[in-house]
């Protein structure tokens, strides 16, 4: 449900009110009953909201019974910001059981999260610890762009020491068996960024670029991989929409995600890559600032739910990331 106080809630009822659930599909919303009902009330689809929990088609998992100091739209609160953190750790402990086949997150606050007394930057990283998965990548997919990142939730200035061959060539295998287990190519054409402008300009701007990404797109060619770069990034997310990459692999959050949000914002889910079952969330945040109008919109959270349907059908498991 994502955290109480934001537009979570409110994106999830829409999207499971406001769009016909496909034949067999069946959706578990892990949080606040009474929250849930609330805001249905608010965006007037709770007699939907009750008639498709009576049918069978969703239902709710009753994780917290907030009060509605704790649960005011737009005013986040100790308590919803621990309750946001115990919906996810319920809903993996049921996917673990064998319960259910995918998850779809709505946004979270993470520095509730951090207060609440979870020293996780984010979902992936939650979600990473909770399952033991070693190596995880941030994954963005649309229908143009599909780009993974190297460093996920980390200040700007600590992005280059944080940078290795290691790290950088275990995403490039990452977004490489993503793309062929998930997405049916078998050998992907993936693009590789620069980290600093001009591609380094030939060690004149930084000498990441040959230190540090080019030895790991090297060894994935030999591997066998399609890989080519460090290509400066002004100019890769442009050539991937000319078609001449299937999937880019960024180096930090911010060089991935302006041109993902700028093609389409709410066209793109979030895949945690690496995970032994399959995550997406919408590609926005709790906007707390927007939750007490209740005019959020639902489509990125659709899509999420949709797609995680429909991946979860074709993952082949959690040893599609050890081959």
């Amino acid at each position: 449900m994502g955290h109480p106080s934001g537009v979570g809630p409110e994106v999830v009822v829409r999207a499971l009110c406001e769009r016909e659930l496909k034949a067999g599909f069946k959706v578990a919303v892990f949080g606040d009953a009474g929250v849930l009902s609330f805001v249905a009330d608010k965006v007037g689809c709770l007699s939907i909201f009750e008639r498709l929990k009576k049918s069978g088609k969703i239902g709710a998992v009753e994780v917290s019974t907030l009060k509605e100091k704790d649960s005011r739209p737009g005013e986040p609160s100790e308590a919803g910001s621990l309750a946001q953190v115990n919906y996810i750790k319920e809903a993996v402990n049921w996917i673990l059981k064998g319960k259910i086949s995918s998850i779809a997150t709505a946004p979270i606050s993470k520095a509730g999260m951090i207060s609440a007394g979870y020293k996780f930057p984010g979902h992936t990283e939650l979600l990473a610890a909770l399952t033991g998965s070693r190596n995880v990548a941030m994954m963005f997919a649309g229908p143009k762009l599909k780009v993974i990142l190297a460093t996920i939730h980390v200040p700007l200035v600590d992005v280059p020491k944080l940078l290795n061959t290691e790290l950088v060539l275990k995403k490039i295998r990452l977004a490489a068996r993503a793309m062929n287990g998930l997405y049916g190519i078998k050998n992907p054409r993936i693009g590789v960024s620069a980290l600093n402008p001009h591609g380094g300009e030939e060690g004149r701007m930084g000498v990441e670029e040959s230190g540090v990404i080019t030895p790991a797109v090297e060894i994935a060619r030999s591997e066998h991989m399609d890989v080519s770069g460090p290509f400066p990034a002004d100019t890769l997310f442009y050539r991937m929409i000319c078609g001449e990459f299937d999937l880019v692999v960024a180096m930090y959050h911010d060089q991935a995600m302006i041109p993902v949000k700028t093609m389409g914002f709410g066209k793109h889910i979030n895949l945690t890559i690496g995970l032994p079952f399959i995550r997406t969330s919408p590609d926005h945040g709790t906007a707390f600032d927007l939750a007490p109008d209740f005019c959020a919109n639902p489509l990125g959270m659709s899509r999420a739910i949709e797609e995680a349907a429909k991946l979860s059908a074709r993952f082949p498991g959690g040893d599609i990331w050890k081959t």
